[in-house]
């Protein structure tokens, strides 16, 4: 398919990595659909004005404090849904280690502490 982009638009193909199929695809339709290059296309978007002024702000913080209170908001929209009775539905079986893939640790340990929590509380299995 890249070659058929090196065909239609070789600009485009320069910037595009053959295995960017998506953005290589997207090209293609864009020349079928057009007859235009999508190259010229970014460019002239690329020198238009936005419609709006925007701007861009970077808020730091003590990171101890900002953890306190994500887990502060977080405590509160739990008791806000009442969770806790609504996960009485959750079967023994789609409670397993292997229901939560996880990739970050963080998020992966507070699921395996909610499960020991909810195993030791028969309750609510």
């Amino acid at each position: 398919m890249h070659e058929l982009l090196v065909q239609a638009d070789p600009k485009a193909a320069e910037e595009i990595h053959e295995n960017n199929v998506k953005r290589v695809i997207r090209a293609l339709e864009y020349h079928e659909q057009t007859g235009g290059k999508i190259s010229a296309h970014n460019e002239a978007q690329h020198q238009r004005d936005a419609a709006y002024r925007f701007y861009y702000f970077v808020l730091t913080d003590d990171r101890a404090k900002l953890y306190e209170r994500i887990d502060r908001r977080v405590d509160q929209m739990l008791k806000k849904t009442d969770w806790w009775k609504k996960s009485k539905g959750c079967s023994r079986k789609a409670v397993t280690e292997g229901w939560c893939r996880c990739r970050d640790l963080v998020i992966r340990k507070s699921w395996l502490t909610w499960r020991a929590n909810m195993t030791s509380n028969a309750q609510f299995i």
